[in-house]
């Protein structure tokens, strides 16, 4: 353990050991107990890693959608998708493999793989761009993650990042952001009547990612960051 976040921890038990005997300031001398714990969790929380791997953009939803859980080849293009994000890398791979679905295993999956070229357009390349910044990303989920370990999965606030006019969950925006960075692009391209985001890199590669449904703006029920 760092000493930085054992010294706040040790301030957290030092709040709490004195309201045992005053409560005359229960509720503040609480919050400012748990601030100690949250930072202590942060410093102790690691960055997660930005290093791209094609497969991390694949689920085939349990087996449900076996086609998902690959990569498609197709027309010079490496494609991937979980629904919520979809990948599409210019990549060179050996000519018998255009048309096929591989999993993280090497085996081919026979199922047919979405029209994925449908979901894109000329329109999007001259939308609105507001550029992403990698760090703060980063920093934003070692916080969710200090969250989570503090609360639990269940118990933690769901997290959103604010593109311009829309909202993305930041798990999935994290996981986009590892695609954008690899690819040496940090703009997104959002269509104000579309919401979904677009990106388009200088080698061809494309991505696409959906926005969430914030339900509420009150900082108890989300953890809500602005981007640009």
């Amino acid at each position: 353990m760092k000493t930085e976040s054992l010294k706040e921890l040790q301030e957290a038990v030092a709040i709490l050991s004195y309201m045992k005997d005053d409560l005359t300031h229960a509720g503040e001398d609480i919050e400012n107990a748990l601030k100690h714990i949250r930072t202590a969790l942060f410093m102790e929380t690691p960055a997660g890693s930005m290093k791209f791997n094609i497969y991390d953009f694949t689920d085939d939803d349990g087996g449900i959608r076996p086609a998902m859980g690959c990569v498609h080849h197709e027309d010079g293009f490496k494609v991937a998708s979980n629904s919520h994000v979809l990948i599409a890398v210019k990549d060179s791979y050996p000519e018998e493999l255009e048309g096929k679905n591989i999993d993280s295993k090497g085996e081919i999956c026979e199922s047919n793989y979405p029209k994925w070229k449908m979901i894109f357009s000329d329109r999007q390349k001259e939308a609105e761009g507001y550029r992403i910044d990698f760090g703060k990303l980063t920093e934003w989920g070692k916080e969710h993650a200090a969250e989570r370990k503090m609360k639990g999965k269940w118990g933690a606030r769901p997290a959103f990042v604010k593109v311009g006019p829309a909202f993305f969950k930041l798990e999935h925006l994290t996981l986009f952001a590892k695609f954008m960075k690899d690819r040496g692009c940090d703009t997104l391209r959002i269509e104000d009547n579309r919401r979904a985001a677009a990106c388009f890199t200088g080698d061809g590669s494309q991505g696409l990612i959906m926005p969430a449904l914030v339900r509420s703006m009150d900082e108890n029920d989300a953890m809500i960051w602005e981007a640009a």
